[in-house]
Order: structure tokens, then sequence, then C-alpha cells
């Protein structure tokens, strides 16, 4: 199931909350304030929706997954020698890395990711074959 963003989740919350005071301001405002009331709840809730999406568009960088789980299974391309540690950069991000099989991998080498600790991944060398 896809995780929703926090403008999503947002909406989710303003919506109801939005609803609820028109319902609530239509019934016991005079009709001569409702009209002002609808214009300005509409500009208040415009300008929150603007904020919170303006703060969360730059949170994550859409180009890579958001943590270390998740690049399991994802390739990328070694930058330091794995000889057993070094350097991967895989989603345009730079991952510390260790081989698996502990034999060093070569600058350039194409490689998997297998497994995640913290910040570190332990990647495969991946076969061009």
């Amino acid at each position: 199931m896809k995780r929703l963003s926090k403008r999503q989740k947002t909406a989710l919350i303003t919506l109801p909350i939005a609803i609820g005071a028109m319902v609530a301001a239509w019934m016991l405002l005079p009709e001569r304030y409702f009209l002002f009331f609808l214009i300005g709840w509409c500009i208040l809730v415009s300008l929150w929706e603007w904020y919170v999406g303006s703060r969360s568009k730059n949170t994550r960088d859409s180009r890579s997954p958001s943590g270390p789980l998740e690049l399991i299974s994802s390739q990328g391309i070694v930058v330091k020698e794995c000889g057993p540690s070094g350097t991967v950069r895989i989603g345009g991000e730079l991952w510390n890395a260790k081989s698996l099989s502990g034999s060093p991998i070569d600058v350039g080498e194409k490689v998997v990711v297998r497994h995640a600790e913290g910040l570190l991944v332990f990647v495969e060398q991946l076969d061009d074959k």
C-alpha cells in the first residue's frame, strides 16, 4: 500500500475541519455574514495548504529511496573501492558499503544491495552475464 505524503495527510485532516466549520457557520451566523465568512475561510485554508505544501515539497529527494532498508535489491556503482569497505552511489546518493564476500570490488563496478544495517549497506558485485 502506498504511503500518503505529508500534504495528503494534511488535506485529509483539513477537509473535515473545513466542512465542519462551514456547517457550523451556516447554522450559527446570520445570512449576511456567511458570505464574508465563506470567502475568508477559503483564503485561510488555501494559504494553509500552500504553506504545508511548500514546506513538504523539499523534504525528500524523489530520485532515491527513503532509507537503507528500501535499498535492498537496488543497483549501484562503486565510487571508492570496497575492499571490503568502501562507498557506492545508489540513486544519486553515496552510501558506506561493505562487500558481502569480503573480496575487493573495484571502482566503477556495478553492485547490488543485499542487506542493510543502519547506514551501512552490504553489496555483491553484479554479474554482467
